[in-house]
């Protein structure tokens, strides 16, 4: 991209001074990823590019350099939507204005004329989330994406189901681009199991496809029941997980 630098006529003298015979200028790109609402979540900037500029020129060109990579941060929940701020900044020496151009193969866009240097073929990322693994190829391959990563975690969806995709659905994307998924290797929530006794909670965790680990305590009350237990109740286990549970077998002497 390049806006028009272009630096006023001479004029001569001003309150006795000579016009400044040079201007200098500095220019950067400013990539702002946007949310998913919308709103700028994530800036990379390129370096500043410095520039001297004489009176003999009408039109100065800015060339903002070669094309970067642009990174896509994690905290902008997956979007790939970007604006571009592409920065002139006057330094110093002779006032300068910005033109917006009418030559053929530029674009006039916020009073700054742009050059289009060439496109991709897009596509439009679909819905994967809730579908089975074995459909992904085939629904990416449709829009012309690629399979990336499929990295499987423990969850409470349907083992085998995508559970998130890193370019959500609807997301525009140049073909051929790489969409990771994260897939459930299924799991299970483990149950409150203290006051339950040795038996039932074996049971329960049994229903859950989970195994038993007892370790025995003494205590002088609830003797037979389930005193303390590892996982606590609640946390989302891999299937066949191993639960230990204390079970309190009473006093050694009377209490």
């Amino acid at each position: 991209m390049a806006g028009l630098v272009v630096p006023p006529a001479r004029a001569g003298l001003v309150n006795g001074d000579s016009v400044p015979e040079t201007t200098f200028l500095q220019a950067d790109r400013d990539f702002i990823q946007l949310g998913q609402d919308g709103a700028p979540c994530s800036v990379t900037s390129t370096p500043d590019l410095r520039y001297t500029i004489t009176n003999s020129v009408h039109h100065f060109p800015v060339d903002y350099g070669s094309p970067i990579t642009v990174p896509i941060s994690d905290r902008c929940g997956g979007s790939r939507r970007f604006t571009l701020h592409a920065v002139v900044s006057w330094i110093a020496g002779n006032p300068v204005k910005i033109d917006e151009g009418s030559q053929p193969g530029y674009r006039s866009a916020t009073h700054a004329a742009v050059i289009v240097r060439s496109t991709a073929p897009a596509t439009t990322v679909p819905k994967l989330i809730g579908a089975d693994e074995s459909s992904v190829d085939l629904l990416l391959s449709r829009s012309h994406l690629i399979t990336g990563t499929v990295t499987p975690v423990v969850s409470l969806a349907r083992a085998g189901t995508v559970i998130a995709e890193n370019s959500p659905a609807e997301t525009i994307e140049p073909s051929s681009s790489i969409v990771d998924v994260t897939i459930s290797a299924g799991g299970a929530a483990v149950p409150e199991l203290e006051s339950l006794t040795q038996g039932e909670a074996t049971r329960e965790l049994a229903a859950l496809g989970l195994a038993t680990r007892i370790k025995q305590t003494r205590q002088c009350t609830d003797p037979g029941l389930v005193t303390d237990q590892t996982p606590i109740a609640g946390t989302v286990v891999a299937p066949g997980s191993t639960v230990t549970i204390t079970v309190n077998s009473g006093p050694l002497h009377p209490c």
